[in-house]
């Protein structure tokens, strides 16, 4: 994950500053390694709270999202605290109030290119802003839904009731 922060943020430091190599390699190593810690953190805080090991969760997600109910009580319990977790994540008030910040930004760099007479430029941020906002509406939405139909499920086997599906969170 890293590495890939590096390529992505040394390409658009240069594509967008048209920075020397140098420069945008140094600041994308510093990102780099930021992001990197930021995520390692996220996951042993995430590891921490739902009982298992840092370096498990890539694989219970995983699992989760591919729809895999384990049979095995333990990790049905982990699946189920990790899918309630994620969705108190994606629920939190701040988050949904992102998407109007997103938007608020997006219309004002709109208008106030437009009114600087670039209006190529408007058009572009505009179009590319709000194809942006919604294709992350989108993605929220859908995790919304795995999440909710996984932690559904894990619970349902839990109680013993029928699981549809032959295993899998997809209906």
């Amino acid at each position: 994950m890293g590495l890939l922060m590096l390529v992505l943020y040394t390409g658009m430091r240069m594509l967008i500053n048209g920075a020397s190599v140098w420069g945008a390699l140094i600041a994308g190593v510093f990102y780099a390694g930021w992001m990197t810690w930021w995520l390692m953190r996220r996951r042993r805080r995430d590891g921490r709270a739902v009982g298992v090991e840092a370096d498990q969760l890539p694989g219970l997600e995983r699992r989760m999202r591919h729809g895999e109910v384990p049979t095995d009580p333990r990790e049905r319990e982990v699946m189920r605290g990790l899918a309630r977790r994620r969705l108190g994540q994606m629920n939190r008030r701040p988050a949904v109030w992102a998407f109007a910040a997103m938007a608020l930004v997006v219309a004002v760099l709109t208008v106030l290119m437009a009114v600087a007479g670039d209006v190529t430029q408007a058009l572009v941020t505009g179009i590319g802003g709000t194809a942006f906002l919604v294709w992350m509406y989108a993605m929220r939405r859908r995790n919304l839904a795995r999440l909710t139909r996984a932690e559904s499920r894990l619970t349902a086997g839990e109680r013993g009731a029928p699981r549809s599906g032959q295993g899998r969170f997809a209906a």
